[in-house]
């Protein structure tokens, strides 16, 4: 029943990338033992975690991690350059283009950043990957203008791995 668990997913997805075989259940159970996330409430709610839980999360799973304001992208690009694992906190409304998820702008939705785009010619940031649990596709691309009103403006929260999968 618990239906907020983009973060849990994100520690799963990132726990998958140093080959931690763990499933959204084994993470979901986990945190609920060890009180790492919202456990009561709407079911909307339940699965929620901050920033530092995942972190603890991502320790607890044998993966060094920190949590930190990066607030430009050129910052995030090095994580991910890096070959670092990088959950970040958006806004889901302004990431999908919905009012009904805008709430008051802040950070509500946590996803995966796995990639970058830089535009050949000029060598700038076009956009993102991310793996996203609140849509259905995998790999989906952000243009710069979104990820920094989704994630930058909305608070420029990240949780990077200290240790890279490559």
């Amino acid at each position: 029943g618990f239906q907020g668990t983009c973060g849990l997913v994100s520690c799963e997805d990132v726990l998958r990338q140093f080959g931690v075989e763990v499933t959204e259940a084994d993470v979901v159970g986990y945190a609920i033992a060890r009180g790492l996330c919202v456990t009561d409430g709407v079911p909307a709610m339940c699965g929620g975690t901050t920033v530092a839980d995942q972190v603890q999360i991502l320790q607890d799973f044998g993966v060094p991690a920190h949590y930190e304001l990066a607030r430009s992208q050129p910052h995030l690009a090095e994580f991910v350059e890096q070959g670092r694992g990088v959950i970040i906190a958006v806004n889901a409304g302004v990431l999908w283009n919905d009012a009904g998820y805008y709430d008051d702008g802040s950070a509500n939705h946590a996803v995966v950043v796995t990639g970058m785009a830089r535009d050949l010619t000029t060598g700038e940031i076009a956009g993102f990957y991310i793996n996203d649990s609140g849509v259905p596709q995998s790999g989906q691309f952000i243009d710069a203008a979104t990820m920094q009103q989704a994630w930058a403006d909305a608070g420029g929260t990240c949780v990077v791995t200290d240790i890279t999968h490559r």
